[in-house]
């Protein structure tokens, strides 16, 4: 089985101990997505977005997800492109983090 996908499914009949030897008209079925985008993808709070932080350390988080073993965060430096490590992703088991736990930051 697999999330965010289609399924053709059909039945045989049994009657007294007999398979009738045919199936039914096929039906589809569509498996919900895992994540909050039906691609597969989450995305940050909303309440975060265009905000600016409190602290350099304030927690940035994704709603948790069901099913999600791991994120990975990908922080690109907007500001000054000349900066090491302008593009840093970063893996947590954690559906949070802060940019005090990047290298460059």
């Amino acid at each position: 089985y697999d999330y965010a996908s289609t399924y053709s499914i059909q039945v045989e009949l049994q009657r007294n101990g007999t398979w009738l030897g045919y199936y039914g008209t096929a039906c589809q079925v569509s498996t919900p997505a895992l994540l909050d985008n039906p691609n597969g993808s989450g995305s940050i709070n909303p309440s975060q977005c265009g905000i600016q932080l409190a602290t350099i350390s304030t927690l940035i988080a994704t709603p948790s997800l069901l099913g999600a073993t791991a994120y990975k965060f990908r922080v690109t430096n907007q500001t000054d492109s000349s900066v090491p490590g302008q593009v840093q992703e970063i893996e947590r088991t954690q559906n949070y983090f802060a940019l005090t736990m990047l290298p460059y930051y």
